[in-house]
């Protein structure tokens, strides 16, 4: 071992043992995105080495948290999850203990969440509760809608890290969630420095050709954006280079359908292209030293004493057969990198069609869409506006049937992603039911929340057109009847039970219009094909009246009256051939001024018992011959 290198210290605490754990193989595993764990081999003095004494080991340790230090600098808090006894021999017994980091606990229980505009900052400490953590996150913006489904705590997290190119990971004593610590452990090549040092590099292709769907413009969406280059010492920009060259460029598109605008796209592409580009080029190996972090900045010296570069550590584990053992494996990748490796923004929540609940159905935008709220979600939450499935939409025209507040519909997710929602349709249940009859299928049914409905009933061979169903009265309906030769359309206004104004067709057999109060038909028209005949029929009066003229044409015309006839007017006309006024009694013919009587011919005037002509005045008879009898 390289002079100037002192051997590391370790020691292990557990809470409520006061002494110091005499251990021995030590192991701990730290990764990006992970609980981490921890086993150690715990040897315990007992004078009396018995079943009954293993179990209380157990009940005294599981559950409880582990301190294990090393060097004063470095501490790994976790909890014993799982005791094996080991070895048993007269005096003492060995346990081997492992557990998890403190983290564990986020990662128990699988939930189902959903958090609307809210940053990753947000969620983070919401999921987190009261575990020790550093939240800095690079992207700040508010995301629209993302969704924990039957995931636990700390897989959504883990989810949301890759998704969006954050760092993420438990540095043995809280969860971080920023950017690697620049502040660089020198790791000097010479001998006893670093061990089995190893560098690889390898070429890997992502595609920057690719595109979308704006489903909100309803506009495909591309991008070719390609992603800036590391820099730094050259080795990712090497690999990088070589894939290009080897793939080569002009590749259809690829398909990305959870961007669903043209900047996520152009994020998501880039994030891709970087998280390739970080997995190009790592370097392992094995020191001795204890200042090495998970998440932190190493830096290489060569045998020359020249600065090889500078490394993020992504992967750490440390061991010990003893206390003073100590070594770890590491590796790390260059600190140019712009994304972790575990990047991808492709990762979402998988979630097949589900049940839900509309509670909003007035989209401010004019897309026709609804909010849907699901089971799982809390109180006051719910889906951002969704597009409903209709068999045909477009500019100005389609079909617009939106569910209504309360209707139980079924919601399906584009790819699967618990975020991209759509609704499929509705359904029936206990608590909405059609009300109509099942009996053959023969009922078909559109209706609204007001009551308005479009029934068809094949069996009866009839059309109803129904407003206010639900309420019994006032309402309209309109029924249309073809089956079995009997064919009728009809019109009906109902106030009640007993009042209405019907119209009805009875194909070409006739016509009525009427009205009906207190069960009687107190005024209608019929127009009937048999005898070729229209009757008007009222109960109290009917009146003919025009502003111009009334005409009335007919081979004969009949008018008869159980009272008088009054024919009232400045003038009064009778035309025709023959001109009859007859009377079961008496004729009267009386004018305030004059009456004249005149003929072409002849004026006879002739009684079969008298004939009297009178008047207060003079009475002539004049003539160029005048005969009295």
């Amino acid at each position: 071992m390289a002079d100037g290198i002192e051997l590391a210290t370790v020691d292990i605490k557990v809470q409520d043992f006061e002494e110091d754990v005499q251990f021995s193989n030590l192991s701990i595993n730290q990764r990006l995105a992970d609980t981490n764990s921890f086993s150690f081999v715990w040897r315990i003095e007992q004078n009396d080495v018995s079943l009954s004494k293993h179990v209380e080991f157990y009940k005294k340790n599981l559950g409880k948290q582990v301190t294990i230090t090393i060097d004063d600098g470095f501490v790994f808090k976790g909890v014993i999850q799982n005791i094996l006894c080991y070895n048993q021999f007269v005096l003492n017994s060995e346990y081997e203990v492992a557990g998890k980091g403190l983290l564990i606990k986020l990662d128990e229980i699988q939930q189902c969440k959903s958090f609307t505009k809210q940053p990753l900052k947000d969620i983070f400490q919401e999921l987190g509760g009261k575990a020790p953590m550093k939240i800095e996150p690079k992207n700040s913006e508010s995301l629209f809608y993302t969704v924990q489904y039957n995931q636990t705590n700390f897989e959504f997290l883990c989810m949301l890290a890759a998704r969006h190119g954050e760092w993420f990971f438990y540095n043995g004593e809280q969860m971080v969630l920023a950017e690697p610590d620049k502040k660089a452990v020198e790791l000097k090549l010479a001998e006893g420095f670093v061990f089995d040092l190893n560098i690889t590099a390898r070429m890997q292709q992502q595609p920057n050709n690719i595109s979308g769907f704006d489903h909100f413009k309803g506009e495909f969406i591309t991008s070719t954006k390609e992603a800036e280059k590391p820099g730094g010492n050259g080795m990712i920009d090497a690999a990088v280079e070589a894939s290009r060259n080897f793939y080569g460029d002009g590749h259809a598109p690829a398909y990305y359908a959870h961007a669903v605008k043209k900047e996520i796209l152009e994020k998501t592409s880039e994030l891709n292209q970087q998280s390739a580009a970080s997995s190009t080029v790592y370097i392992s190996g094995r020191t001795h030293l204890s200042g090495l972090r998970l998440g932190g900045t190493i830096k290489l010296i060569d045998e020359k004493d020249n600065n090889a570069g500078e490394f993020i550590v992504v992967e750490l584990h440390h061991s010990c057969s003893g206390l003073t053992n100590y070594q770890n494996n590491f590796v790390a990748i260059p600190s140019e990198t712009k994304a972790p490796p575990y990047t991808n923004s492709h990762l979402f929540t998988f979630c097949k069609p589900q049940y839900g609940e509309v509670i909003a159905n007035e989209d401010k935008d004019g897309h026709a869409r609804v909010k849907v709220h699901f089971g799982w979600q809390k109180e006051g939450e719910s889906t951002p506006f969704l597009n409903v499935i209709v068999p045909h939409a477009g500019d100005g025209r389609g079909f617009r049937f939106l569910p209504e507040i309360g209707d139980t519909v079924i919601v399906d997710f584009i790819d699967n992603n618990a975020e991209r929602p759509f609704v499929m349709g509705a359904v029936f249940s206990e608590k909405s039911k059609p009300d109509i009859p099942d009996e053959g299928n023969d009922a078909k049914l559109i209706g609204t929340r007001s009551g308005r409905r479009l029934e068809i009933n094949d069996k009866d061979g009839q059309l109803t057109i129904t407003d206010n169903f639900q309420g019994k009265f006032p309402k309209n309906a309109l029924i249309q009847r073809n089956k079995d030769d009997l064919l009728f359309l009809t019109l009906m206004s109902i106030k009640d039970e007993s009042n209405a104004s019907i119209i009805q067709l009875n194909g070409p057999d006739s016509i009525k219009l009427g009205l009906q109060e207190n069960n009687v038909i107190i005024a209608e028209i019929l127009l009937e094909k048999k005898g070729k005949k229209i009757t008007i029929h009222s109960k109290g009066s009917i009146d003919l009246r025009a502003d111009g003229s009334i005409n009335m044409s007919a081979s004969e015309i009949n008018m008869k009256a159980g009272g008088e006839i009054t024919i009232n007017k400045n003038g009064v006309d009778l035309i025709g051939k023959e001109i009859d006024l007859d009377a079961e009694q008496n004729v009267t013919v009386n004018a305030q001024l004059d009456i004249e009587v005149a003929s072409g011919k002849k004026v006879a005037v002739t009684a079969v018992a008298e004939l009297e002509l009178s008047a207060t005045g003079i009475t002539k008879l004049e003539g160029g011959i005048v005969k009295i009898n």
